[in-house]
Order: structure tokens, then C-alpha cells, then sequence
């Protein structure tokens, strides 16, 4: 299971639309020594901002929206939180985080309370990412009380095979988890007998996040992955192959499987042969 979990962690949305407060609020929350720390700019640097938006949202419970202003700039992000929208004042709170890429929010239930869900996406020719972090008051202030990579792709240097993650949440308070699968791809569909997910569980650690409380998890077996490597390797994607290869004699390692055991050998003996067949420059990096 220690081998699945590394492997898997790592780890729709609106898009929120500036609209005409967006800068009022922006010049506001700068008036905020920690935001203007946390974002290396000074008071009324409005210009050196890469993104300002605004989401309204009950995050008190009191039934009248406050306002979550969220500035970027050069890599990091400030969540300023305003209790009453109408003082003219400086943010009640804020808090922030390194991101680059990107950046869309909403605001949805989350486990039992109000909360600002902030993704931020970043692509690059092999690799797409969105990491999630989410945001809500606790006693008062603007906390991250839950950050994680939502999603990924990562695209291979043979443009017909990737490795896909995808995570969801399940909260119902006071609990959550984290449901994380990984499924590989051949020419864009999910390869069979390639699956690996995990469910990890947390509970509150009475500070505002979450601490963790265990694991379950679940992938496709040794015989599974045989297979996929076979395929792969008869389309001649040997690089894959071998990677499917060495996963399956892993899960036959982890699984308990005696050295001779019939599906530990077929394991081993397809790492012998595609580590033969495949060049020492074409597994740089994998």
C-alpha cells in the first residue's frame, strides 16, 4: 500500500469574472501589510497585479455575503477576506499561497460551512496540473485548510500514451476524503488493467484543517499490468512497457508474492526482456 500511495499522491469550475468593485477591493486589501508581503508589492501597486477578482460568499454563517478578494502577483496569491463589503476599511483577514499558471475560483459547501474553492492551472508541453486549495473562516480568520493536486496529466515523450490523475472530495462534517485514481491512456483512451486509487480520510485537527486518519486503496494486479505491458510492447511502446513491467513486479513485491510464484516470474522475465529492448536514453527521466 506504502508504493500505491506514493505512486497516487502528489497531489468543473467558474471562472471568477473581475467585475467594477475589483479594484476598489484589490486597493483595499493592500492596505493590508501581510497582503502586500505576501504578494511583494506596495501599498496601491493595483498595476502590478496579474489577476484581482472578487467571489461574495456567507463564509460567517450570518446570512449577509462578505467578500473574498483574490490577487496575484508574481507567483503567489493573497485571499483577503472582507466581513462587511461596505466598511471602507482594510481586509478583517487574509492568507495566501505560492501558484503559478492560471487561476479560476468558486464558492460550494464544504463540509458543512461555506468555503472559497481556489484552482490554479498550469501547462507546460508534458504536463498539465491544477492544484486545488481551499479556503474558509475559522474563529474568525481566513484560513488554507485544505490544499491538493486536483488533476494531472502527464503526456509522454511517444505522443500516444499519458498518465492521467484525478481526485475528488466527499466532505460531510466534520469528516472528508480525498478519492485519488490514476489510470493511464493509449492514443487518449484509458488503457485497461492500468488503474491505481486510493482513498485517504481526514478529520478535523482543531485548528481549521484537517489532520490524517487513514487509507484505503485499491489497483489493477500483477496479471492486469502483464497484460497492458504486452500490449503496449506489441505496438512497439517499449519505454511504457517497461514501466507497466516494473509496476506489476512491484505490485507482485508488495502483494506477498513468492519469488516463483507463476505471475511474479511472467513479471520479471517482461522487465528482463523490454530492459533489453529499449535504449538506456529513452528512460531518461521516466
Amino acid at each position: 500500500m506504502r508504493w500505491l500511495l506514493l505512486l497516487l499522491v502528489f497531489p468543473a469550475s467558474l471562472a471568477a469574472q473581475a467585475d467594477g468593485d475589483a479594484p476598489l477591493f484589490a486597493r483595499r486589501a493592500l492596505l493590508s501589510p501581510d497582503v502586500r508581503a505576501r504578494l511583494g508589492v506596495g501599498v496601491g501597486d493595483y498595476a502590478r497585479l496579474e489577476h484581482a477578482s472578487l467571489l461574495h460568499a456567507d463564509l460567517a454563517g450570518s446570512g449577509k455575503p462578505g467578500v473574498v478578494a483574490l490577487l496575484h502577483a508574481k507567483g503567489a496569491v493573497a485571499a483577503a477576506w472582507f466581513a462587511d463589503p461596505d466598511a471602507a476599511a482594510a481586509p478583517d483577514s487574509c492568507t495566501g499561497f505560492a501558484a503559478s499558471g492560471e487561476m479560476t475560483a468558486t464558492v460550494a459547501p464544504f463540509a458543512g460551512a461555506g468555503a472559497v474553492w481556489v484552482r490554479t492551472t498550469l501547462k507546460t508541453s508534458e504536463l498539465e496540473t491544477t492544484h486545488c486549495r481551499v479556503l474558509r473562516l475559522w474563529r474568525g480568520r481566513l484560513v488554507r485548510t485544505l490544499g491538493f493536486r486536483e488533476s494531472a496529466l502527464e503526456k509522454h515523450p511517444d505522443n500516444r500514451t499519458a498518465r492521467r490523475w484525478q481526485v475528488s472530495v466527499e466532505a460531510w462534517s466534520p469528516l472528508l476524503a480525498l478519492l485519488i485514481r490514476r489510470d493511464d491512456e493509449l492514443d487518449g483512451e484509458t488503457l485497461a488493467g492500468t488503474h491505481a486509487a486510493a482513498r485517504l480520510q481526514f478529520e478535523p485537527d482543531g485548528c481549521g484543517g484537517w489532520r490524517f486518519a487513514g487509507a484505503s486503496t485499491d489497483c489493477a494486479d500483477t496479471a492486469e499490468r502483464c497484460r497492458a505491458a504486452r500490449l503496449l510492447e506489441r505496438d512497439g511502446l517499449n519505454a511504457e512497457a517497461l514501466r507497466q513491467a516494473r509496476e506489476a513486479l512491484q505490485v507482485a513485491k508488495e502483494d506477498g508474492l513468492p519469488a516463483d510464484n507463476p505471475r511474479r516470474l511472467e513479471a520479471a522475465a517482461l522487465v528482463g526482456r523490454l530492459e533489453a529492448r529499449t535504449p538506456a536514453a529513452s528512460l531518461a527521466g521516466r
